[in-house]
């Protein structure tokens, strides 16, 4: 679409243009009559989400720019949510209803209509006048149980509703710690007094909604370190009876005391043994000096009977010297063991005499020594025997500590894992109490700037609005026009014509109706005779001596082809030319000169001489053939024609249809096919006639020649080159 094309799209709407953004400025101006003063109050609230200090904060601590948004589309998202709201228009409900008059916390005119909602009368079941507390927890209960007129103060279209509270204005301070609150209505009491209420209400809740943050955390951190304590204390308890029941202190340091005791056990009992043999050896020596195994056959029993009393009383001797016994009973042994000594002695001495041996050694020193040796033999006997029973001792420790080690490693181990638990949740739950005690720190909101009473009502935005209406009202036209011309398919005018069907364009026909002769006077005469000088001309150039056939087609019927061609067959007679007209029979008779009509019969479709009688009489023959869709068509003649007219109205759109019946006459004759646009409208044929013979002022003269930058002739001077 071309600027001159859009121009005079508007100029052809340019009654609508004007008439619809009146009418909707003037309806705006009606409606806003008697609109309602506004005022309107604000508030700024700092909250510290992006670079405020807390417990957690450090030097190099980067900030997370999205989890900021994040915070600040949750604080905002509290502010509108359905609870907040709801919670608000309660308690602003109950401050007005115990308010016994009007004063700052609601002017006359909203103690007017919260008179008119809630008569006095129905008020004194839950309204205590002067405490709005008590008057709050009524309406609650009311509300919560769905009593009428409090449920519909609330979820109606009020003051006190979650509808009229969802128009309070929440956005953050460009990229700050700020968020701004603004609210309007139509009392500056009532506009202050809730945005209080609200900033009461939505500090509370986010106070509430950070702390329960954490504490679900805490308390399950409190429940598992309690179970992890007593776990613990459970394992030692197990651990200290365990150590008890097997008189166990330290198991490492006694199993090493063990141990060495033991190896020492063990060197010593060798020694005793060594020794041991060692006096056995002894008392067999001594007694071969004593040459006393033959004499003393005779006496056997006594001596052996003496020397096992001595036995055992020295094996006596020496366990009650072992056990550290210092009683008579250790004494009576003593003299009993000197009795027996004294006995033996003798019985020795008598038996061997007082003589001496080889060495010199006499009998006395010899069975004194022997003596001794008897009685050492006795005592390391019992050495050994008691060493033997202390290894059986150690031995029997070794069986008891083996599996004890075993059984304390399990139970140190399980304290262990207890132990760890139980300092892993409590990491866990000093974690959660300092998140706990920051978040309690930073949920404290500050109000910055609290809100103020309004004064003076906002600017009224009338004017803006019966503005904004007529532009509206302009551009809606506009669009509406703009798109109706551009989704418009028809044909239109004869250049679109050229360029859809592929076809020449012989002439353009106005559309026709009472306004068009006083317009458009010498238009209909222009247009039909550059049609018939177009028909002229192209006939003069072929010039073959005989009268030219001009066949009239249409694809269906009321296309405007007799009225087309009529008008081609007056316009070629003007000229002076011989023109005949054939039309198809009608009841009336022609009442023009040269207007024949013929019958619709087989003859006249077969017939390839039918028009004989008038090619000698004419120079042309202008012959109106049916619609195309009757089935009805004369093929020769169609074929004998020298010019083809294709009636079309310019509205309908270029079908399929009509791309058939192109190709049908294309396969018939060698003769392009020329359009005939019946029904154009008039401003479109200055695509024929150059520009359209109609009266217009003199600044639309001029506005036309500059938008065609026609500027030669539109009286502007232009510069030479």
């Amino acid at each position: 679409m071309s600027l001159f094309d859009f121009l005079r799209l508007v100029y052809r709407n340019l009654k609508m243009l004007v008439a619809v953004p009146i009418v909707l400025a003037v309806t705006i101006l009606l409606l806003t009559a008697n609109q309602a003063k506004e005022y309107q109050s604000n508030a700024l609230i700092y909250t510290g989400i992006g670079s405020g200090y807390n417990i957690e904060s450090g030097s190099s601590d980067k900030v997370d720019y999205k989890a900021v948004n994040a915070a600040y589309d949750n604080l905002m998202s509290i502010i509108k949510s359905r609870l907040t709201l709801e919670e608000v228009g309660l308690k602003l409900l109950a401050l007005n209803l115990s308010q016994e008059k009007p004063g700052v916390v609601m002017g006359n005119e909203a103690y007017i209509k919260l008179l008119e909602a809630i008569p006095a009368e129905k008020r004194t079941d839950f309204v205590v006048v002067g405490d709005a507390e008590k008057t709050y927890e009524n309406i609650t209960s009311l509300y919560q149980t769905g009593h009428p007129t409090i449920v519909q103060m609330i979820r109606g279209k009020g003051s006190y509703s979650i509808q009229k509270l969802q128009s309070i204005a929440v956005k953050r301070v460009k990229s700050s710690d700020m968020i701004s609150v603004e609210f309007s209505t139509y009392d500056p009491g009532l506009c202050k007094t809730t945005l209080d209420i609200l900033l009461e209400v939505f500090a509370s809740r986010y106070r509430q909604l950070k702390e329960a943050e954490t504490g679900d955390v805490v308390a399950y951190f409190e429940a598992e370190l309690r179970k992890a304590k007593a776990n613990l204390n459970l394992a030692e308890d197990e651990l200290t009876a365990f150590r008890v029941k097997s008189r166990v202190i330290n198991y490492g340091e006694e199993t090493k005391a063990l141990a060495i005791k033991k190896q020492n056990a063990l060197e010593e009992y060798a020694i005793k043994i060594m020794n041991l043999k060692a006096t056995e050896a002894a008392i067999v020596e001594l007694e071969s000096k004593l040459e006393i195994r033959e004499k003393m056959m005779s006496n056997n029993l006594e001596l052996l009977q003496k020397k096992r009393e001595l036995s055992t009383v020295s094996s006596d001797i020496s366990r009650l010297q072992a056990a550290d016994v210092k009683d008579s009973v250790l004494l009576i042994k003593l003299a009993l063991q000197e009795q027996i000594k004294h006995d033996i002695e003798r019985f020795m001495l008598t038996a061997i005499g007082h003589s001496t041996t080889k060495e010199g050694i006499s009998g006395q020193q010899l069975v004194n020594q022997w003596l001794e040796e008897i009685i050492k033999l006795n005592r390391e006997k019992v050495t050994v025997e008691m060493f033997k029973k202390r290894l059986t001792d150690i031995d029997n420790q070794y069986d008891t500590f083996t599996p004890m080690g075993s059984n304390i490693d399990r139970l140190e181990r399980q304290i262990n894992v207890y132990e760890r638990e139980y300092l892993e949740v409590l990491h866990g739950l000093n974690l959660s109490k300092l998140r706990q005690q920051n978040i309690a720190m930073t949920s404290q909101l500050e109000i910055l700037d609290a809100p103020t009473y309004p004064l003076e009502p906002l600017a009224s935005k009338r004017a803006l609005l019966i503005v904004v209406g007529f532009i509206v009202g302009v551009i809606g036209v506009l669009a509406t026009v703009v798109a109706k011309d551009l989704l418009d398919n028809s044909i239109r005018h004869p250049e679109r014509a050229k360029k859809t069907t592929q076809l020449d364009v012989a002439g353009a026909l106005p559309v026709v109706d009472k306004n068009f002769t006083k317009k458009y006077a010498q238009l209909d005469q222009q247009v039909t005779g550059i049609m018939a000088s177009k028909i002229k001309l192209d006939q003069y150039s072929k010039d073959n001596g005989k009268a030219t056939v001009i066949c009239g087609v249409s694809t269906q019927a009321a296309e405007g082809k007799t009225f087309a061609l009529h008008r081609l067959f007056t316009e070629l007679q003007k000229s002076g030319e011989r023109v005949c007209f054939l039309t198809p029979t009608t009841l009336t008779e022609a009442q023009e000169t040269d207007h024949f009509y013929y019958e619709m019969n087989e003859h006249f479709v077969s017939d390839k001489q039918v028009l004989g009688q008038y090619l000698k009489d004419y120079d042309y023959i202008i012959v109106e053939l049916p619609a195309w869709v009757s089935g009805k068509i004369p093929v020769h003649l169609i074929e004998q024609s020298d010019v083809l007219l294709w009636t079309i109205r310019a509205d309908k759109v270029w079908s399929t249809a009509h791309l058939n019946m192109k190709s049908d006459l294309e396969k018939i004759t060698k003769v392009q096919p020329a359009l005939i646009l019946n029904g154009v409208k008039p401003y479109y044929l200055d695509q024929v006639v150059a520009e359209v013979p109609v009266k217009r002022s003199f600044i639309t003269r001029w506005i036309r020649k500059i938008v065609r930058f026609e500027l030669g002739n539109s009286g502007i001077k232009t510069s030479k080159a």
